[in-house]
């Protein structure tokens, strides 16, 4: 599964922090979403495109504030696991947000 950051957008997470939790992912749900985009957003919010097989994911970004993170994990994750009709583990979901920094 590829992160993209989208134009630069300023997220609440990072590029490398997406693409530590999707390593953590059932390779299958890749079958379902082949891309993550992370975007700009006020709110989080995690959008599924079935054709082109794209998960986004908004979050704001404020410099310092880490609140978000631990929430927009368990939004990506758990989006994810829709998207591949499967459903995730809180173990799983503690793991995602343990490789947060």
């Amino acid at each position: 599964m590829k992160v993209v950051v989208q134009n630069g957008a300023n997220h609440c997470l990072s590029r490398a922090e997406a693409e530590a939790i999707v390593a953590l992912l059932p390779k299958a749900w890749s079958s379902a979403a082949s891309k993550v985009v992370l975007v700009a957003g006020e709110t989080i919010e995690a959008r599924y495109f079935p054709k082109e097989k794209t998960l986004s994911i908004s979050c704001s970004s404020v410099p310092g504030d880490n609140r978000d993170k631990a929430k927009v994990t368990y939004e990506l994750v758990g989006a994810l696991a829709r998207a591949a009709q499967d459903e995730a583990s809180e173990e799983l979901h503690t793991r995602c947000i343990g490789v947060l920094k």
